[in-house]
This record gives structure tokens, sequence and C-alpha cells, in this order.
């Protein structure tokens, strides 16, 4: 949060009362909402120092065809695989460096699809993500019926 010249960090919870005329900006730092309440708002009376910036979506990646691929992934992003617990050695290290990995929390002999489609929903989901990257038609065709709110999309 900047309020005139003082800048500080807001955590859960906190609210901040501000002037009539006085310069303020917020950015969200982590997966976080933030509301801003005004008694009357009009263009005309705001004025912008710096133009208000597009949001990059939170994006996930499947491993197999996807991140092993070579695909361009987002600095720290996510990798949702269907591989079992028991599969992390089967992982390249230097595609992943940086990146949590969910492994899907069953063992290889429990393995189907449905359970596979279950798990990635399940974490997209529970990680809000906003736009997730997957190679297989069948996954792609039941996780846009189960994730709503986000973009599946078919590399």
């Amino acid at each position: 949060m900047e309020v005139g010249k003082k800048k500080w960090v807001m955590k859960r919870g906190d609210f901040q009362h501000i002037l009539p005329n006085v310069y303020h900006r917020f950015t969200g730092l982590t997966d976080a909402e933030i509301v801003e309440f005004s008694t009357q708002h009009s263009e005309k009376d705001s004025y912008r120092k710096t133009q208000s910036e597009k949001i990059i979506p939170r994006r996930a990646y499947d491993y197999d065809e996807v991140a092993s691929k070579g695909i361009k992934m987002d600095f720290n992003a996510p990798i949702i695989t269907g591989r079992s617990f028991e599969q992390t050695d089967t992982i390249n290290p230097r595609i992943v460096k940086g990146h949590p990995i969910y492994f899907n929390p069953i063992t290889r002999n429990e393995k189907t699809f449905d359970k596979e489609v279950k798990w990635k929903a399940e974490m997209i989901n529970r990680l809000k993500i906003e736009e997730f990257y997957e190679d297989n038609v069948d996954i792609v065709n039941a996780l846009v019926k189960l994730c709503s709110k986000c973009k599946i999309i078919k590399v």
C-alpha cells in the first residue's frame, strides 16, 4: 500500500481509510483480494501517475508433453501432474527447477483416468489457477467441466 509518501505491506484483514485528494495506490503481492470502496467515483477526478496494468493470470502446467517438451513456463509456476508420488524419480530435475510440483497422492497401481482428472481439478481449484496447460484432449474436456474459473488450454 502506498499513501502519499508512505509505503507498507498490508496483511490479511488490514484496512486503510484514505482522505479525498490523497495520492494512493496498491498492488497485490500474493494471491489476494483487494477491495476498494469509494463514496463517489468519477474518472474526471482520478489522476493517474501510471496506467493501471493488466494482471498476469496465475498459470500452471501438466508435466507430460507440456513441461517435459519445453513449453516456456512462467517463473515459479506450479506443475500439476497425474503421475503418482511413487514416480518422483521419473521427473527431469532440470526441467522443473524452481517450480513446485504436485504429484497425485495415489500409488501407481491405483492410477486411473478418472483419478488423474479428479486430482488435477482439485489442485487447479485449490491453487486458484486461472490458466492450465494440458496436452491430453480427454483430460482437457473433463477439466473444462470441473474447473469453471480456469481456462484450460490444449497444448
